[in-house]
């Protein structure tokens, strides 16, 4: 379809018709957005964005696990197993609302939550491990509530 074609033709038309004397006819043509191109593209800007978060959240994360077994406080892991549950709702509300792919993300949230709960078990394994002991989880990360200092 050639559209600047008919767009020219309809312009002359309208150019054509009779007026009012004092006025003039005039066309007003704006594009339509293709609504759906439009949702793809913030889907993959949401669905990087989210990547990048769980990025940040690995690492968070990682530093516990690499921490000596006991020195981690049950509290700070279950905070950010909460915080994976926020995520999680977040991003399937993104999903619902974008047609957003998720399964790399919950894919990565159900690693996460499996490497906090290796966490706990890892400090619960220890013989004499003490929950309140040890200031591994110090100073607080982001995702940490503020009044656990």
């Amino acid at each position: 379809v050639d559209r600047g074609g008919a767009l020219g033709r309809l312009r002359r038309f309208v150019a054509d018709l009779p007026v009012r004397a004092g006025h003039e006819p005039f066309l007003l043509a704006l594009p339509q957005p293709d609504v759906n191109a439009a949702r793809r593209q913030l889907a993959r800007a949401a669905h990087a964005g989210f990547l990048d978060e769980l990025a940040a959240l690995d690492a968070d994360l990682q530093r516990f696990l690499d921490a000596p077994p006991g020195t981690v406080r049950t509290g700070t892991i279950a905070q950010r197993l909460a915080a994976f549950r926020a995520f999680r709702e977040r991003a399937d509300a993104y999903a619902l609302l974008l047609g957003m792919r998720q399964e790399r993300i919950a894919s990565a949230l159900d690693e996460l939550t499996a490497k906090a709960r290796a966490v706990v078990l890892k400090g619960a394994a220890e013989p004499g491990a003490d929950e309140s002991s040890g200031d591994a989880d110090q100073p607080p990360a982001p995702l940490a509530d503020a009044d656990a200092a």
